[in-house]
């Protein structure tokens, strides 16, 4: 009993002396090993700060994390500290000069912080950030509410979100909200980016319609203090009508939703990936309701892909391509072709790049049906049509294709994906053509639209029946000859292989 109640003695004692902050076993560990246990409890800022409370050795502790996120969504510290903006700031103040690899700002309402606040967040995270930094600042819509056009920029009333003039940072993604900052790129001569190799931009107001003296324009920047730069991503810039860009080391470039850009001109030596999307998607900001011809010149002679995506639309494309040295490139992505029968619209920029792409391998590809004029069609079964001789892999989605079969020469075809498939005679003849224009085809894999339907959700209420292949048996009339290979079913999903021991 006596050494029982000492035991117990002694633990309360131990327990009294942590109370009065001395050292417990955790908080005697090295600092690094500290470090390395803080990465593992969350990315979350007000989370990461939380753990200052623990004991006197952790109240800096955070300081040291390497990854912050701070989210004005989250039920968090900040609401205790009256304001997201001034925990932000707090939080940067208590770091003072210390490096980190990564910060993440997320403001879902634009009153959660002050465009000075903004700006002093980005002074800091260039200078402090050494990986990636990203800002979205991107105002929510509430739910019901009416789209309404950008406002117009009178007297400079759009608040301004300035770059400054030097940058330590590898990675910056800006997403600058639906009401949009203007972005003010640095206007000194000697402004440098040099560790800068990835750059995303999003809902940018460049102003660029305007010529102001003293202001640095988007190309300027990217040519003259960028000068590693890899990535670059522009999502729906607003007043950028020209992009014309000279970058050395640029190898992936990526416009979507171009609204009033009327000219892109870029030469790029090293470039290898390039992609536009919906580049008609937006009428024009400053002429509302007006649509405005796109004019895309590229010069790079180590282009490898080619993505371009306006497949939402269901009006006229108006994009003038002009892209020199197709040699080299090997994929195609997102093309759309305006069919009707075997007839194509030989206005599409996919048409254009079939036949000026001698040595693509990979074709993904839209087919979309349409009533075209006689002036405007190419028939694909003519001897001038595309021979896609080196083309290994093709995938489709057709919106009622029509299509009959003839000879198309895709002499080294290997692999074929057809999406959206509900059976028509049409995509029956489509089929049969692709079997018929290549023996070297290894497989063919055809969904239908539940496959998608259940890609996209559990998928729980699309039961299988009786009924869910009844395209299996005329599949199989179509296909080569059994020896060759074989289809297989699996939950609206038909896929052909074929054998092994057959030499492709």
């Amino acid at each position: 009993m006596q050494q029982t109640g000492q035991k117990r003695t002694q633990e309360a004692k131990q327990i009294q002396a942590c109370g009065s902050g001395d050292v417990d076993r955790i908080s005697d560990l090295p600092d690094d090993l500290l470090h390395l246990i803080l990465s593992y409890v969350s990315d979350d800022a007000s989370e990461v700060t939380r753990t200052s409370v623990l004991s006197r050795r952790w109240r800096r502790v955070w300081i040291h994390a390497q990854k912050l996120c701070f989210d004005d969504d989250r039920q968090s510290r900040w609401r205790r500290l009256a304001n997201f903006g001034g925990f932000v700031d707090w939080a940067f103040a208590q770091r003072g000069d210390a490096d980190i690899q990564s910060v993440i700002i997320f403001m879902s309402r634009l009153d959660s912080a002050t465009p000075e606040q903004v700006n002093e967040w980005l002074r800091y995270a260039v200078q402090r950030v050494v990986k990636t930094f990203w800002l979205n600042a991107c105002d929510s819509t509430p739910i019901g509410a009416c789209w309404a056009p950008p406002p117009r920029d009178h007297g400079h009333q759009l608040p301004t979100v300035e770059l400054p003039s030097h940058g330590r940072t590898a990675s910056i993604n800006l997403n600058l909200s639906s009401y949009p900052f203007r972005l003010k790129l640095p206007a000194s001569p000697a402004a440098r980016y040099e560790a800068l190799t990835d750059l995303s931009l999003s809902l940018a107001w460049f102003g660029e319609d305007e010529a102001v003296a003293g202001r640095r324009t988007l190309t300027d920047f990217i040519s003259s203090c960028c000068p590693r730069l890899r990535k670059l991503e522009i999502i729906d810039p607003m007043r950028l009508p020209q992009l014309v860009l000279r970058a050395e080391a640029l190898e992936e470039l990526i416009v979507a939703s171009t609204r009033d850009t009327q000219t892109m001109d870029v030469t790029a030596p090293n470039l290898r990936i390039f992609e536009l999307h919906y580049f008609n998607s937006m009428t024009s900001v400053t002429s509302y309701g007006e649509s405005i011809d796109l004019v895309v010149r590229i010069t790079a002679p180590r282009l490898e892909e080619i993505g371009i995506n306006n497949s939402t639309l269901e009006i006229e494309d108006n994009l003038d391509l002009r892209i020199h040295g197709l040699a080299s490139v090997r994929r195609l992505k997102n093309l759309t072709l305006a069919m009707h029968g075997h007839n194509c619209c030989n206005t599409d920029y996919g048409l254009w790049l079939l036949n000026n792409c001698p040595n693509v391998e990979h074709i993904d590809l839209r087919l979309r049906y349409e009533m075209l004029a006689t002036h405007e069609i190419d028939d694909l079964t003519d001897n001038g049509a595309p021979r896609l001789y080196k083309a290994r892999d093709r995938s489709s989605k057709d919106q009622d294709t029509r299509t009959d079969n003839r000879n198309i020469s895709l002499e080294f075809l290997e692999e074929v994906r057809l999406t959206s498939f509900t059976g028509t005679d049409e995509e029956m003849d489509l089929v049969r053509m692709l079997f018929g224009s290549s023996s070297s085809i290894k497989s063919m894999t055809i969904s239908t639209p539940e496959k998608e339907i259940a890609d996209t959700c559990s998928g729980d209420f699309l039961l299988d029946s009786d009924d869910d292949y009844p395209y299996y048996h005329r599949l199989l009339k179509i296909a080569p000859l059994s020896h060759l290979g074989r289809w297989h079913y699996k939950r609206f999903e038909y896929t052909w292989t074929r054998y092994a021991t057959e030499d492709a």
